[in-house]
């Protein structure tokens, strides 16, 4: 075995930002063509998703992309535009005291909606996508036309 000695550059916290994959300056909402849209839920916040749901209505697919930390809590907001009815989005084995353990189920329980959005639905994710960006996938996903493809090596 042959030994070697290298000198390696190191960074302080104050020189580097750990955050800049998170940050994005990019527009909540945009078209990749006519037929397919694009959310950044990174930038997405509540107070645009009537004008967002009015402009992709009509497409053929629709991309979320969740490689981010959410910039608002839009999930039971933007859920209301892609599913018809109530759906489970989440059930966890939750411990208690003396190893009691109980069933934890979220439902959002938003009125029908016969005018969901019909065209399909990637949600794009990556190591970034952590905590609440993890929650807001599992909501999307359970959307009747969601494909549930993951991408978990894509980057901007």
């Amino acid at each position: 075995m042959k030994k070697e000695n290298k000198n390696i550059k190191t960074f302080s916290k104050n020189e580097i930002n750990l955050y800049s994959k998170i940050q994005s300056k990019d527009t909540c909402f945009k078209f990749i063509n006519k037929d397919i849209a694009y959310i950044n839920h990174g930038a997405l916040k509540t107070k645009y998703l009537s004008k967002i749901a009015k402009e992709m209505e009509n497409t053929k697919g629709l991309i979320i992309d969740d490689r981010n930390y959410p910039s608002d809590f839009v999930i039971y907001d933007l859920s209301n535009y892609l599913m018809p009815k109530a759906l489970l989005m989440s059930n966890s084995l939750v411990a208690k005291k003396h190893q009691v353990f109980y069933f934890w189920q979220v439902y959002k329980r938003w009125q029908e909606n016969k005018s969901y959005y019909k065209g399909k639905v990637i949600i794009l994710v990556n190591e970034i996508s952590q905590s609440s960006a993890e929650f807001h996938a599992m909501a999307y996903r359970v959307s009747p036309k969601c494909n549930r493809y993951w991408f978990n090596n894509g980057r901007r």
